[in-house]
């Protein structure tokens, strides 16, 4: 009978967490970032939020975290873009399986924010940009591709100053599987 209490508390626990790391994401993306006038590219640390969120929870709750974020985002700001929005889900899905319960090094980082930026911010959005925004096929590759390129160092630096000045304290907060 005890049981069940212990874990409504820790289900309502995660919820609390993902919500409060979802909003931090919104303010962090949509309210902090910077975008250059006139330039499709915005540079952006939302993604920090979600990557602890992955950390603790790991890619379903990442996923579904940042999907959230960029739909409430895009909803006050810019206009939401569902396919904007899935390109946000693949990369907290991809930031929860790269990061649940582990601290990695820099190599690590860097290797998984450049691959991540590829596949997500170039070979994902690109399409998009081409086809809903008007786009040449050449300038949206460019703009996805310096994008990425401004976004990848940002990433790798606050993701790994941020694993490795509170990165135990974070996995502290994650639930503990219990074996039956």
């Amino acid at each position: 009978m005890s049981a069940r209490p212990a874990k409504v508390r820790g289900t309502v626990r995660r919820i609390v967490i993902c919500a409060a790391m979802t909003a931090m994401s919104i303010v962090l993306c949509r309210f902090l970032g910077f975008s250059p006038a006139n330039s499709a590219f915005r540079v952006e640390i939302g993604f920090l939020p979600i990557a602890v969120i992955g950390m603790l929870y790991g890619p379903a709750w990442a996923g579904a975290a940042y999907g959230a974020s960029d739909l409430i985002g895009a909803a006050v700001t810019t206009g939401i873009n569902p396919f904007i929005t899935l390109c946000k889900v693949l990369f907290g899905v991809l930031m929860g399986f790269a990061f649940k319960g582990k601290r990695r090094g820099l190599l690590f980082c860097t290797a998984f924010f450049l691959i991540a930026g590829i596949v997500v911010d170039v070979a994902c959005m690109t399409p998009i940009f081409v086809k809903y925004f008007g786009y040449t096929a050449e300038v949206a590759l460019t703009t996805r591709a310096i994008s990425a390129g401004i976004n990848a160092p940002v990433r790798i630096a606050l993701y790994y100053l941020m694993e490795r000045t509170v990165g135990e304290r974070i996995l502290s907060l994650a639930p503990q599987r219990t074996e039956k």
